[in-house]
């Protein structure tokens, strides 16, 4: 039979320390470097404060979407993806078949151009 340790044994002086409301010595500070400001904001704000939001312009790259869909609908969208994709056909990830699905909707309910 091992002998049991108490939890004592198991602290390291920092936490014995701390437990015991003792000060705790502080490490030593190592010197911080400067962050140099930045020469140009990324955006002015003033893009943001009376703009219309269908004037601004498009932003580079993609941009994560989450939202709950029907499952047949998941199922769908999974099945034309595979298959466009084992027929090596062009938009066959989910992501492109979603886009190009929710800009036509959106063009033609007056969102997009």
């Amino acid at each position: 039979m091992t002998k049991r340790r108490s939890l004592d044994d198991a602290l390291t002086p920092e936490e014995e320390a701390f437990l015991e409301s003792k000060p705790v010595p502080e490490p030593p500070q190592q010197p911080q470097k400067e962050n140099p400001p930045m020469a140009k904001p990324a955006l002015k704000q003033e893009h943001f404060h009376d703009a219309d939001p269908m004037d601004q312009p498009p932003l580079a790259g993609l941009v994560s979407l989450n939202t709950r869909i029907d499952p047949a609908i998941s199922t769908a969208l999974l099945r034309a993806s595979m298959e466009r994709k084992i027929r090596r056909q062009p938009k066959s990830s989910k992501t492109e078949i979603v886009g190009e699905a929710l800009a036509q909707w959106l063009k033609a309910h007056g969102y997009l151009q």
